[in-house]
């Protein structure tokens, strides 16, 4: 039996096109694109007959180079929160959505808009000299700060900043505006859909997964105005605060206080997670809303570790010289709470490598 491993592995490069906003605090939604991509390759590395191409019908090759692929995505944070929806109709492609908006709404529940770009996905399709089982390889899958340009670019922000005169950009050091950029990839996924006669399934990879879970559903501020958002239900003659995300049950509300409350979190900077309960609005109560049934889905994710050997937990099959679809994503999960302002206009690297597992 053949134990080659490594069947192709993606490397990418972004490089920065502009930046929206000087705030260094926690923000779902960074207003304009931050980033694009600059280069792409894909390539095979082994002895096994392993093949790849953009199209099904495309010329299968051991190489892909960045002309052949799709690199004028620009990056904005997406989530990949409501994924049942797509999934149930057996969609091509993942669909992201944008969960500062909202398409529809009735009663206590919406509709989520979808997100028209802000991410790289690409079709890729896979085809083997034998039935075998593919995984990711580890050692080839990673997202990380480009350092170098990240230090470039945080000097050429602290000197705009100084020469503005305005004091809250002033205050801004050269280091904290590095260490906000270098946070890129910390809120970053990479995510597989694959398509063949005996699978449709998708995961979600979390390369630098901390061990903290990421909720997929909360409250938010996103006209930030230091408040959290609210409507106002024409039929009762009130407003109500909103929860956003991909939740289940039904809320409930505490009657509206006669003063603004303190920030959620008071130690915290004020942010698009962390606002004030306005006066006058009828606030969400997570804490009996959940006793009461409501459940806020939380991501499910695989890290690196899961697919170390001897520990890989997920695999899928391709057959011998048929193609297999696999739609590979790159995005920013907006509901990490490491997403952040700061990071607009930073440099990232990212790749994503398969492996044989074994075969069949």
């Amino acid at each position: 039996m053949n134990k080659t491993k490594l069947a192709f592995a993606m490397l990418i490069g972004i490089i920065a096109l502009n930046i929206a906003t000087v705030s260094m605090s926690i923000a779902w939604y960074a207003r304009g694109a931050n980033v694009a991509i600059d280069a792409i390759d894909i390539v095979f590395d082994g002895d096994r007959d392993l093949k790849i191409a953009t199209k099904v019908d495309g010329d299968y090759v051991d190489h892909l180079n960045y002309s052949e692929l799709n690199p004028t995505t620009k990056f904005m944070p997406v989530t990949s929160a409501h994924s049942d929806m797509w999934m149930s109709e057996h969609k091509e492609k993942p669909v992201f959505y944008d969960d500062t908006k909202v398409f529809s709404y009735s009663g206590q529940h919406y509709v989520p808009a979808t997100a028209t770009g802000g991410y790289f996905s690409q079709d890729l399709y896979i085809m083997g000299d034998d039935d075998l089982y593919i995984t990711i390889d580890p050692n080839k899958t990673y997202i990380e700060p480009n350092e170098v340009y990240n230090q470039t670019f945080a000097r050429q922000l602290f000197n705009e900043y100084q020469a503005s005169e305005d004091p809250v950009k002033m205050a801004i050091t050269y280091e904290e505006i590095l260490e906000a950029l270098n946070h890129v990839h910390e809120s970053m996924r990479i995510s597989i859909l694959v398509i063949n006669d005996e699978t449709y399934d998708y995961k979600i990879i979390d390369p630098n997964y901390n061990g903290s879970e990421t909720v997929l559903g909360g409250l938010l501020d996103n006209d930030v105005d230091n408040y959290y958002d609210y409507y106002f239900n024409s039929s009762e003659n009130a407003y109500y605060e909103r929860l956003y995300g991909d939740y289940t049950g039904d809320i409930i509300f505490d009657e509206p206080s006669t003063s603004d409350s303190e920030l959620e979190n008071p130690d915290e900077p004020a942010s698009a997670f962390n606002a004030k309960h306005k006066a006058g609005i009828k606030t969400v109560n997570l804490e009996q809303s959940i006793e009461n049934g409501l459940e806020i889905k939380k991501e499910d994710i695989l890290t690196l570790e899961d697919f170390e050997q001897g520990h890989v937990k997920y695999h899928f099959p391709i057959r011998s010289e048929t193609p297999t679809k696999v739609v590979v994503s790159i995005y920013i999960e907006g509901w990490d709470l490491e997403s952040i302002n700061g990071t607009m206009g930073a440099t990232f690297s990212a790749g994503v490598g398969f492996k044989i597992e074994r075969e069949m």
